[in-house]
């Protein structure tokens, strides 16, 4: 939804691992268009769009390149294999530090299904451990069903928003 930079945070302290519906990216010079409005409605983002997947019609404000959404469907990675290539709006380096770190991963308001597609540290038998020692714990608040949630150390089965106003 964009909050997280309207309020100001840090671009260098954010990785939007699921993109972001208000941001595009241009394929030729990699820079970010802000928008007011959902980018990808109504298909970009499906294999058949005619204009290839992604690709939202628009052009680059700076270069006139071709705009992609920088949302992240199911059964997507955005780790340089899928359409983005490297960009600041994922940040998935930013997010393979903090992962190699964490000791902790709270997971609010997701399926992870995405996110265990690159990034599952709380799973003793994942690939991404050969990146750090251990497995870290995972915590859940989420209503429905969770992708290793077998695995995490507490699962909440909640609304995030009545969940967080409890916390506060």
């Amino acid at each position: 939804d964009g909050l997280h930079l309207r309020s100001g945070l840090d671009r260098a302290k954010l990785s939007e691992l699921h993109g972001n519906d208000f941001i595009e990216i241009c394929q030729k010079c990699k820079r970010e268009t802000f928008r007011s409005f959902v980018t990808y409605w109504p298909d970009t983002y499906r294999p058949t769009n005619p204009l290839g997947q992604h690709v939202t019609g628009r052009s680059c404000p700076h270069c006139g390149g071709a705009l992609l959404d920088t949302c992240v469907d199911f059964d997507e990675a955005p780790d340089g294999d899928e359409v983005w290539g490297p960009n600041q709006v994922h940040g998935m380096a930013r997010a393979d530090d903090a992962m190699k770190k964490a000791d902790l991963v709270v997971a609010w308001g997701t399926s992870l299904h995405v996110i265990a597609h690159y990034f599952d540290p709380w799973d003793p038998e994942s690939a991404f451990l050969d990146r750090r020692e251990e497995a870290c714990s995972l915590a859940v608040i989420n209503k429905g069903t969770v992708c290793d949630e077998e695995l995490a150390v507490l699962k909440i089965e909640e609304d995030v928003d009545a969940t967080m106003a409890a916390l506060l």
